[in-house]
C-alpha cells in the first residue's frame, strides 16, 4: 500500500473513533421521532414524486465506470471478505432509480446510485445504526479511506471538517463534489460524492 493511504488511514482513525461513540450516545437517547427522522435521511431525496429521479437525471456520470472503482477498491483490501462482488444485482427504489449495496454491515453501508438509465451517478456512505464495536468501526473506517484512495480525495476534508463543529460541508477535489453531512443527535454520518459539474 502506498504511504499517502497509510498517513489517510492514521488520520482517519480519530474520526472513526469519535463518531460510533457520539452516535451511541444519542441512539440511547433518542426518540421515536428522531428514528424516524433518520430513516428520511437514509431515504434517497424525494422532495417531489420525481424529486431523486430529476435529480439523478441532471447529475453527470461518475468519472469512472463502476466496476473500474470495485477493481481499484479491491486491489486495496487484502481481506477477500470486505471485498466488493462484481455481480451485484440492481435494486430499484421508489420508481425513481437504481441502487448497487456494494458494502453493507448492520451499522454502515456503501452504495452506488444510478439514474432510470442504469448510469452510474453517485456514491454514498453512511453511518446510520448505534454501535461501539471497535470491529465495526475499524470496517466503517477502512471503506471510507479505501473509497478517498481509489478516488485520489483528500481525507484532511474529513478531519477539519471534524474538527470545525459543523453539521454540514461540500468540497470539491480532483473533478468530485464530496458532501458531508453529520447529524450528532440523530446519529447519522452521511458521504455523497459525485462528478464535480
Amino acid at each position: 500500500m502506498d504511504l499517502k493511504y497509510m498517513t489517510g488511514v492514521k488520520r482517519l482513525k480519530r474520526l472513526f473513533f469519535i463518531i460510533p461513540f457520539i452516535i451511541f450516545l444519542s441512539a440511547c437517547s433518542g426518540s421515536d421521532e428522531a428514528s424516524k427522522t433518520n430513516d428520511q435521511i437514509n431515504e434517497p431525496e424525494n422532495n417531489s414524486a420525481n424529486g431523486n429521479e430529476d435529480v439523478l437525471k441532471s447529475l453527470p456520470d461518475f468519472p469512472i465506470p463502476l466496476a473500474t472503482f470495485v477493481e481499484k477498491y479491491n486491489s486495496f483490501i487484502s481481506d477477500g471478505n470486505q471485498q466488493i462482488p462484481s455481480d451485484i444485482e440492481f435494486k430499484e427504489f421508489d420508481d425513481k432509480g437504481y441502487y448497487k449495496l456494494l458494502v453493507g454491515e448492520e451499522a454502515f453501508e456503501l452504495t452506488a446510485q444510478f439514474d432510470q438509465n442504469k448510469k452510474f451517478k453517485r456514491l454514498l456512505f453512511n453511518i446510520n445504526s448505534s454501535t461501539d464495536e471497535s470491529e465495526t468501526t475499524e470496517k466503517a473506517f477502512t471503506v471510507l479511506t479505501t473509497v478517498c484512495s481509489v478516488l485520489n480525495i483528500d481525507q484532511n476534508y474529513f478531519i477539519d471538517f471534524l474538527d470545525s463543529g459543523e453539521i454540514q460541508t461540500d468540497f470539491k477535489d480532483n473533478g468530485f463534489n464530496v458532501n458531508i453531512l453529520f447529524e450528532k443527535d440523530l446519529g447519522f454520518f452521511n458521504v455523497s460524492i459525485e462528478a464535480d459539474q
